[in-house]
């Protein structure tokens, strides 16, 4: 994945057609609590793990702030028939997104349910929660990420320019002016 943090949250916040800022706000409390790399000033490419931390943050519902902790038990979970973490599923998907159909992310309970084309191209449900017994409200808050909206977040990620190093060229810098100040 070629795209640098800030490509991602702009990528993120385009395709799931939410507040621009939001996921740069995510990332802030995730890269707080050293979950995201931080290079400040250095935009360095990050990886498919930490846009699917980005995206779980974003799903979970919860506020920027409190969202560190929570986001490091959704991405901890573990399916039920056993095999990779939450996040690490979901990483190999925004890798590969041809096989992916839906993913369910409960925001009362630390729980997410995720559809796929399995290796015998029949539907495959893979169930991820905790092992802890929590009460639950009587209503539902689901946050529910689709095939088509996954696809075309791997595409604009796989198509972004790798992240320049330095200062822009002068030329760069200066032709937005240009073209402000023709008459």
């Amino acid at each position: 994945m070629p795209a640098s943090a800030r490509q991602a949250c702009e990528l993120i916040d385009r395709t799931l057609r939410i507040a621009d800022g939001a996921t740069r706000e995510h990332a802030h409390w995730l890269r707080h609590a050293g979950m995201l790399p931080s290079t400040q000033g250095v935009p360095v490419p990050i990886d498919s793990v930490h846009v699917a931390l980005l995206l779980l943050s974003i799903l979970s519902g919860l506020p920027p702030h409190s969202s560190a902790a929570l986001v490091a038990e959704y991405a901890g979970l573990r399916p039920t028939s056993g095999g990779e973490t939450l996040v690490e599923t979901l990483a190999g998907f925004l890798d590969k997104p041809h096989d992916f159909f839906e993913l369910r992310v409960d925001a009362f309970a630390q729980a997410a349910v995720l559809s796929y084309r399995a290796e015998d191209h029949g539907m495959q449900v893979a169930s991820f929660h905790t092992h802890s017994h929590q009460p639950r409200p009587a209503f539902e808050r689901v946050s529910i990420l689709g095939a088509s909206t996954l696809t075309e977040l791997s595409q604009a990620i796989a198509a972004t320019e790798p992240p320049r190093l330095g200062r822009r060229r002068t030329i760069d810098r200066y032709q937005r002016l240009e073209r402000a100040v023709r008459f």
